[in-house]
């Protein structure tokens, strides 16, 4: 069960404020922070963008300050029980970005109408309004997990199709971005339609058809240059992908 010890929205500081606790609260914090701002993450400062949610646990050291000529936020120290919050699905201390701010400004407005109501139910809409923005939180930190992985991936099909002739197995590709082998697989495979290792061979033959086209270098330079240690290995990949061989598509492109 949750219990609101304080609650505010909407509080306004100026470019000057800075809020400092090393030993942190005997409550649980939770901010909604409306601008830019700074925040001391493993003994670093870093800038954090508008809209984002941050939770501290209790005994937790706190540190952020404003970036800017403005600071704004909304706040909320609660206590809970023991299993109201899993800590392995909530980051704590990282300020996160909501794609839902708007939400959860509600959220925090009807908290602090509830905290001066007095009336039966008054325990459980502030339970419901609370694990409410929580699971915001915790929904922010998957979708920022996932768009920062979309980002990756954009970044690794970009130096494939660059660097189509580099030694590229699912091993380095994976190491590139952070993943397993087989979590590779598969979001490469639902973000962009095709499988990483058929994706290599595109951007391979793609370079190919190039340098056929508008080169007079040899077929057995133009294979190692697309990666190909075997002129065979390319002859057979290149018929499969083209549907003719290396010298009959120059032949005809050049006709």
């Amino acid at each position: 069960m949750f219990n609101i010890i304080s609650v505010d929205v909407r509080s306004r500081h100026g470019g000057d404020f800075i809020y400092d606790f090393s030993n942190g609260f005997d409550t649980w914090l939770l901010l909604l922070v409306h601008t830019r701002s700074v925040f001391r993450i493993d003994g670093e400062d870093r800038v954090f963008p508008a809209d984002s949610l941050v939770l501290f646990k209790p005994e937790m050291p706190i540190y952020y300050r404003a970036c800017g000529d403005l600071y704004s936020d909304d706040w909320l120290h609660f206590r809970c029980s023991e299993n109201d919050i899993n800590e392995t699905l909530v980051p704590l201390g990282l300020p996160i970005r909501t794609p839902l701010p708007e939400q959860c400004r509600e959220l925090f407005h009807l908290l602090t109408v509830e905290n001066y109501l007095d009336n039966e139910y008054k325990n459980h809409t502030v339970n419901a309004l609370i694990h409410a923005l929580i699971h915001k939180l915790i929904e922010a930190y998957h979708l920022s997990a996932t768009s920062q992985k979309h980002s990756d991936l954009m970044e690794l099909r970009k130096e494939i199709y660059k660097y189509p002739g580099e030694k590229w197995t699912l091993a380095t590709m994976a190491a590139k971005v952070f993943l397993s082998e087989s979590h590779l697989q598969s979001m490469y495979k639902k973000t962009f339609n095709v499988s990483c290792i058929n994706d290599v061979i595109n951007a391979r033959i793609q370079l190919a058809k190039s340098l056929l086209s508008y080169t007079d270098y040899t077929i057995s330079y133009i294979s190692k240059s697309c990666g190909y240690n075997s002129s065979q290995h390319f002859f057979r990949q290149f018929n499969k992908m083209a549907g003719c061989s290396p010298n009959e598509y120059r032949k005809s492109f050049r006709m």
